[in-house]
């Protein structure tokens, strides 16, 4: 349950990730090459992907798969026990996310930029998608939803059980962001970069959004809000049961908070471009982020933070229970580390593009990621991890279960390689664990077990 949007991804070689109950949507997606990994359970996988930009997997338990994507620069995610999907893909750059139970899709999807996400049990879905960059994420048990997005970006973000939407999105940059029983939702957004505060029980709503870029807030039962957002580009501020909210928020680019009953938050955010803290009964958190691009911090229980984050790019940390964080970060582009009780984690890093790793109880992580572009692991119990990765755009490696990983990925292209049942790691372990909510729960259960009880009520997900 993740809400991490980043505001800028003009990278040259990008990877989004999905995952199950994650909220992570980008909201700009000027991406050369992308690739986009998700699902569990699905039941049939496409054969066919000569796309010449990007690369789609996802669905969980999806009854149909498309068997053609001959398009230009185009990403269709299908979700959970969806009706129907829509026949024809022919847009220049688009991503359609399926959701849990959705009635209708909507048949027509010749947009220009646009991201289409699907709900939970939601009512009605729009019809016209024609915008320029605009990003649609539709909630939970949602009454109605807006019929015009002729935005220029725009982001709108649908909540659960949220009473109204707003009719008319005509900013010029906008984040809208649904909450879990709000009240109230401003019906006018005509500001000239728009926030939208919303949440669970949240006490207060801001009265004035006037904030150059963005500022996205949210949480669950959170104590205080900022009153001041003054930012230059953007500030997003997510927790759970959060305890403090910094004061000052002056960063020039996007500083991102989240976590589960964290301790204690740092007061100073001196960032260039974005920092993203997140974490799980995290213990301590770095005090200083003079980082000069991007920095993301997640995790469960971590017990320790590296301190010093001189990075070039970006660095993503992510885990459930690990041991360890390596302390030496000097890559050149971005580097993402998640994993679920991981033995071990590598100390250098030195990739020219993207890394990214995830895995659900991996036993052993490879040391040398000298990869030219992009590499994506994941998996749930994998056994093994292939050591060399000298791939020249992007790898993909995702499944559930798995025996085995080939040793040697040289590929010209995006290729995928799989078992048959796919997960996407660190990101499901925070539902179950919400649910759990103590430290008593039974570990005597197979892991199968564990998300098997997820997947199969997640109605039941008590956050």
């Amino acid at each position: 349950m993740a809400d991490t949007w980043p505001e800028d991804h003009r990278v040259e070689k990008c990877l989004l990730f999905v995952g199950f109950m994650a909220d992570t949507w980008p909201e700009d997606h000027r991406v050369e090459k992308c690739l986009l990994f998700g699902g569990f359970m699905a039941d049939t996988w496409p054969e066919d992907h000569r796309v010449e930009k990007c690369l789609l997997f996802g669905g969980f338990m999806a009854d149909t798969w498309p068997e053609d994507h001959r398009v230009e620069k185009c990403l269709l995610f299908v979700g959970f026990m969806a009706d129907t999907w829509p026949e024809d893909h022919r847009v220049e750059k688009c991503l359609l996310f399926g959701g849990f139970m959705a009635d209708t899709w909507p048949e027509d999807h010749r947009v220009e930029k646009c991201l289409l996400f699907g709900g939970f049990m939601a009512d009605t879905w729009p019809e016209d998608h024609r915008v320029e960059k605009c990003l649609l994420f539709v909630g939970f048990m949602a009454d109605t939803w807006p019929e015009d997005h002729r935005v220029e970006k725009c982001l709108l973000f649908g909540g659960f059980m949220a009473d109204t939407w707003p009719e008319d999105h005509r900013v010029e940059k906008c984040l809208l962001f649904g909450g879990f029983m709000a009240d109230t939702w401003p019906e006018d957004h005509r500001v000239e970069k728009c926030l939208l505060f919303g949440g669970f029980m949240a006490d207060t709503r801001p009265e004035d959004h006037r904030v150059e870029k963005c500022l996205l807030f949210g949480g669950f039962m959170a104590d205080t809000r900022p009153e001041d957002h003054r930012v230059e580009k953007c500030l997003l501020f997510v927790g759970f049961m959060a305890d403090t909210r910094p004061e000052d928020h002056r960063v020039e680019k996007c500083l991102l908070f989240g976590g589960f009953m964290a301790d204690i938050w740092p007061e100073h955010h001196r960032v260039e471009k974005c920092l993203l803290f997140g974490g799980f009964m995290a213990d301590t958190w770095p005090e200083d982020h003079r980082v000069e691009k991007c920095l993301l911090f997640v995790g469960f229980m971590a017990d320790t933070w590296p301190e010093d984050h001189r990075v070039e790019k970006c660095l993503l940390f992510g885990g459930f229970m690990a041991d360890t964080r390596p302390e030496d970060h000097r890559v050149e582009k971005c580097l993402l580390f998640g994993g679920f009780m991981a033995d071990t984690w590598p100390e250098d890093q030195r990739v020219e593009k993207c890394l990214l790793f995830v895995g659900f109880m991996a036993d052993t992580w490879p040391e040398d990621h000298r990869v030219e572009k992009c590499l994506l692991f994941g998996g749930f119990m994998g056994d093994t991890w292939p050591e060399d990765h000298r791939v020249e755009k992007c790898l993909l490696f995702g499944g559930f279960m798995a025996d085995t990983r080939p040793e040697d990925h040289r590929v010209v292209g995006s290729n995928f390689t799989c078992g048959r049942r796919v997960t996407v790691g660190m990101f499901q372990c925070f539902t179950e664990l919400a649910n759990c909510g103590s430290s008593s729960q039974d570990t005597s259960r197979s892991e199968h077990k564990y998300l098997k009880a997820i997947y199969q009520d997640p109605s039941g997900v008590d956050f």
